[in-house]
């Protein structure tokens, strides 16, 4: 199938290279608001470049189109293409609003096309074992460190939207879809004059049922790990451990040890490797082959709706914000 990838920033550029060497998708052009940017990405890849997507859309034969655009742009690039016939890999977070992924889940199914969130976290093996070979969970913490060199990069929103949307998917996922949460969180800055936070923490609440708690930290010193998850989930039998990235492989240098992660992105000749790799294969899967989506748009408004209860409580200072079920 004939692919394009709109947005080529840092994780465009990734998406580009995955999709190249896919057996299933063929990319056959790419789209950037910033022409220099396009065309070098796409000299690299030997294909076209558009700085608008209609323009693309008018031009180029598609079939489906991985949006990996800044995510207010997310809603208006995802219909324009479910408007062309397009299936879509969407990166997150989908929308700032549960709204948008609603709107959006409506418009897909008027389509008759696919529209995918792009949870790589998702397609990561062990995430996957313990997603269907857990249950009866009393509670889960979900604690993030990520460098605080990439907090000016991902700024423009709150950091719950950015880090912890991955942990509150995967602790969404864990929990009843179709049960009411309350939300109390809280957030601490620096700066006082910074725009966003770089402490939040989130407790989850499902009535008789488990709690999770959530802490995301921007302050790892330096980016020699690109990032550092822990979950545990307790339940009533166990207790269940996950640590990203893994300490499977350490280059120690100079400057202090260097943990790459690998299990979400690589390569391997000339073949991409990793979660990232694992997700595309899947959404093939999806829009060629009629699999069941792993990550659904009904998810994603499960996950914004959350967040968003998250952003508020912490801007009020713990207040306790419910949280509607998702049917």
């Amino acid at each position: 199938m004939r692919a394009i990838v709109v947005g080529v920033g840092d994780f465009g550029v990734i998406h580009a290279g995955v999709v190249a060497t896919s057996h299933d998708f063929e990319l056959v052009a790419l789209v950037d608001a910033d022409g220099e940017r396009a065309g070098s990405v796409g000299a690299e890849f030997g294909v076209p470049y558009y700085t608008s997507l209609s323009e693309c859309l008018d031009r180029q034969p598609v079939d489906v189109a991985v949006v990996a655009t800044p995510e207010r742009l997310h809603p208006t690039h995802v219909d324009e293409c479910l408007a062309g016939g397009l299936h879509v890999l969407v990166e997150k977070p989908v929308a700032l609003d549960s709204g948008a992924v609603e709107r959006m889940a409506a418009a897909a199914s008027r389509a008759g096309r696919q529209v995918m969130p792009a949870h790589i976290l998702r397609f990561l093996p062990e995430v996957h074992h313990l997603l269907a070979n857990t249950s009866r969970i009393r509670s889960v913490t979900a604690t993030r460190y990520v460098p605080r060199a990439r907090r000016a990069l991902h700024a423009r929103v709150h950091p719950a939207w950015m880090a912890m949307i991955h942990d509150v998917d995967l602790v969404a996922a864990l929990l009843d879809r179709h049960t009411p949460l309350t939300v109390r969180a809280f957030e601490r800055r620096d700066d006082p004059d910074d725009g966003q936070p770089d402490l939040c923490w989130a407790l989850i609440e499902a009535p008789d049922g488990p709690l999770a708690f959530i802490e995301n930290h921007w302050l790892l010193p330096n980016e020699h790990r690109y990032v550092d998850s822990r979950l545990s989930v307790t339940t009533v039998d166990e207790v269940i451990t996950l640590r990203l990235p893994s300490n499977a492989l350490v280059r120690q240098t100079e400057h202090g040890d260097e943990i790459p992660s690998l299990s979400l992105h690589s390569e391997m000749g000339s073949r991409s490797t990793g979660a990232l790799a694992v997700q595309l294969e899947h959404f093939a899967d999806v829009v060629i082959r009629g699999a069941r989506p792993l990550v659904s748009l009904q998810d994603a408004i499960r996950d914004t709706t959350i967040v968003e209860a998250v952003v508020a409580s912490a801007r009020r200072g713990g207040e306790p914000v419910a949280v509607r079920p998702v049917e």
